[in-house]
């Protein structure tokens, strides 16, 4: 008899299955899987992301652990980890992403999304880039799939699996071992990865000695003026585009000629 598959693996693992009860798979991709279940407990309904790729869920983990407090983050319950094991993230479940939102407004007048809407979420997804550009975390995933919004409404990033945490010397983001206060279940803690930092070699040259973070900041500054000096020609040019002013001060539809999602 054929072994059973490795996503099946999650339903013969008793740690979980004394918790939780799983109920259908609601997704599957390259590197997880994804089960809607209940915990046993106070019967919240929780999504269960089994994923095969060691990396990739040492990440998420190590981001969602520092960004926990977010609200347009997704929230991770707890986790179970062990050696020659897949990990197990437990994170809260919402029930749509943006991707099947729009899909949506696509075949259905009904369905449409509202101006309103659109602006709201727009916030809700720079709420969110902010929280992990502060907490000096970069998704590098982002799309309408993975922007998860809640029955509410409320819009949240998710899957950091291919994130990057970027830590200047001496700073370290996350404790091995936090205290009583973290919710987190640390089952079997990953054993932290060396991380590299990508910094092209034109940053690097004839500058061996300086900080690379601080080379890196130096010529995005420099960027940002350029780009000032630009705006500033701009303006005094005194062209005015009508659609780009439109679009821009986010009027009503009614006062364009075309539906914005085209």
């Amino acid at each position: 008899m054929d072994p059973p598959s490795k996503s099946w693996s999650i339903y013969s693992r008793s740690e979980i299955t004394q918790r939780y009860e799983i109920l259908e798979q609601i997704g599957s991709g390259a590197y997880s899987d994804v089960y809607k279940a209940r915990r046993r407990s106070d019967d919240l309904i929780v999504a269960l992301k089994e994923v095969h790729d060691y990396q990739s869920a040492f990440r998420e983990i190590e981001a969602l652990q520092i960004l926990q407090n977010s609200p347009n983050i997704i929230v991770l319950h707890e986790y179970f980890w062990r050696e020659d094991e897949d990990a197990v993230l437990v994170l809260e479940y919402l029930r749509t992403d943006l991707a099947s939102v729009i899909r949506e407004a696509k075949r259905s007048w009904e369905n449409r999304i509202s101006v309103g809407e659109i602006k709201r979420w727009m916030i809700q997804i720079l709420h969110g880039i902010d929280a992990c550009h502060r907490n000096g975390i970069v998704h590098r995933d982002l799309k309408p799939l993975n922007l998860l919004i809640s029955s509410e409404g409320v819009l949240k990033l998710a899957d950091f699996g291919q994130s990057r945490i970027l830590l200047e010397l001496g700073f370290s983001a996350v404790e091995d071992h936090p205290d009583g206060k973290n919710t987190i279940d640390q089952t079997w803690p990953p054993q932290k990865p060396e991380f590299i930092q990508e910094a092209g070699n034109s940053y690097m040259e004839g500058s061996q000695n300086q900080d690379p973070i601080t080379m890196i900041k130096a010529q995005f500054s420099g960027e940002v003026d350029d780009l000032a000096a630009k705006d500033e020609a701009d303006k005094e040019s005194n062209f005015h585009d009508g659609d780009t002013s439109c679009l821009a001060t986010c009027c009503t539809t009614s006062d364009m000629e075309e539906d914005p999602l085209k």
